[in-house]
């Protein structure tokens, strides 16, 4: 269930954001609260309050480290998806997306600004199949 929510809200925020250039803040907080309330029925709380803590921080990390500017949308959009999946997953898609957005503008060679968003939900989709495989290995 978890990725299914994580996934309509993920698309809807990509697809504003590819539009308009801005992530709805409202709509990752709305998908962190209901992280949060599944992940505390789930018994997992603490690992979504430290999902959230480290999707926050690594982009405040990589914003001093590149000098590049990632927006708070994009922070929060990473903070709903360490709710969801975990602080382990919103690292990995962290470095994935950034990985991508830097592969994207040396093969486009384009230096404006880049709907950071898309590269997250790649990244995430990626992440998520390994964990989704992960999980089918162990049963």
């Amino acid at each position: 269930m978890n990725f299914t929510i994580l996934f309509l809200l993920l698309g809807i925020i990509i697809i504003v954001d590819i539009r308009h250039k801005y992530v709805y803040e409202g709509m990752s907080l709305l998908g962190v609260l209901v992280a949060l309330h599944y992940q505390y029925f789930q018994g997992n709380i603490l690992e979504a309050i430290i999902g959230i803590d480290a999707g926050l921080l690594i982009v405040f990390v990589l914003n001093i480290l590149t000098g590049k500017k990632i927006g708070g949308g994009d922070a929060k959009t990473l903070a709903m998806i360490g709710a969801f999946l975990g602080y382990m997953p919103v690292l990995f898609i962290a470095f994935i997306a950034h990985v991508l957005c830097d592969i994207y503008r040396k093969v486009k060679r384009n230096y404006t600004t880049l709907p950071y968003t898309p590269f997250i939900g790649v990244a995430t989709l990626l992440v998520s199949i390994c964990l989704i495989g992960q999980y089918f290995l162990k049963n």
